[in-house]
């Protein structure tokens, strides 16, 4: 609809142009999720919860870059594998792939919003009341809301059928099921493990000294 609307209206050379911003744009947002996901697991490896391997840094560069490789590993074989079955790049690959996880992000920060409402309704505090619970209630209750009319109109998201709907919306429960339960064993068999979660500066100056241990 926008290309033809530009070839008409602008010229072939205006939607020319906006396929070329479209997909540069969209190559530096799966840039982002990938440096995001070699972030996170370089995080959980220095904490002891993934192999420590993946915790290591450049020794020149001083970036996670055996967390990189990994998560680039990862990322060839699914796209492999879509490829292998002939799916199509963009209404299989991209949107069936993305659908759990922007599902997710949305739930994992209502649920941030509520915990930080939780937080100050159980710890002393100096903030004031529009901080400290106005906000965070509204950020929860608007943000569960987002959640729920993404589900609502997951199709008009992925163009799948029902099927397929149903599962790319199952597997945000049962991964978040997972996980917790995950940690619930962490707790009860490494306690001094799940101590350390969220705990690790990954930007400090000791980089070494934490990925050395």
């Amino acid at each position: 609809m926008f290309f033809t609307a530009m070839d008409t209206y602008v010229g072939v050379w205006a939607s020319n142009l906006m396929r070329v911003l479209i997909v540069t744009s969209l190559f530096a947002a799966l840039l982002a999720f990938h440096n995001a996901i070699t972030r996170y697991s370089y995080a959980l490896a220095a904490e002891g919860v993934l192999p420590r391997r993946l915790g290591h840094i450049h020794p020149v560069h001083k970036t996670p870059s055996v967390a990189g490789i990994a998560q680039t590993i990862l990322a060839v074989t699914v796209v492999g594998a879509f490829a292998l079955f002939g799916a199509d790049p963009y209404l299989h690959l991209l949107l069936w792939v993305n659908t759990p996880g922007v599902i997710g992000i949305v739930v994992l920060q209502a649920l941030a919003a509520f915990a930080v409402l939780r937080y100050f309704r159980t710890h002393a505090h100096l903030d004031s009341v529009l901080r400290s619970f106005v906000a965070p209630l509204v950020a929860g209750v608007l943000l569960t809301g987002a959640a729920a009319l993404i589900v609502w109109q997951i199709d008009l998201l992925t163009g799948a059928g029902d099927t397929v709907n149903w599962i790319l919306i199952a597997l945000v429960p049962v991964i978040f099921i997972l996980g917790v339960g995950h940690a619930l064993q962490l707790r009860r068999t490494r306690p001094a493990t799940y101590a350390q979660l969220a705990t690790t500066d990954v930007d400090a100056e000791n980089l070494l000294s934490i990925t050395a241990n």
